[in-house]
């Protein structure tokens, strides 16, 4: 049982980031707001187009301190956050991925709708 967990949290992760990935390939680039997006993620941080791209689309809002603190571990409910605003704005996703997060996913739909 430990094992089918483990394999099934993988196969999970890397449908995620191959929906990041894709998610950042299909926006389109946003205006340069200097470092002023997120004061941990520099310009010549290797990440900055990518969260450049994904929070100038509300698709990450990063934290209350104004940081996106990309050294930490995202939840469940943030990856599920993250890909249903990627739905929203028509991003296509894996059915396995949207089946995974099928109650998140719901839950967040009604809460918007409220």
């Amino acid at each position: 049982q430990v094992n089918r967990n483990r394999i099934k949290n993988i196969v999970i992760l890397l449908l995620s980031v191959a929906l990041i990935a894709l998610l950042i390939i299909s926006l389109p680039m946003i205006k340069d707001k200097g470092n002023d997006l997120f004061p941990d993620v520099p310009a010549n941080h290797w990440a900055y187009e990518a969260v450049s791209r994904l929070a100038g689309n509300d698709i990450v809002k990063g934290y209350e301190d104004g940081k996106y603190h990309g050294e930490r571990t995202m939840t469940r409910y943030e990856m599920a956050e993250i890909i249903y605003n990627a739905l929203s704005k028509g991003a296509k996703a894996e059915a396995k991925l949207v089946e995974e997060f099928r109650p998140e996913l719901q839950a967040m739909a009604a809460q918007r709708k409220a």
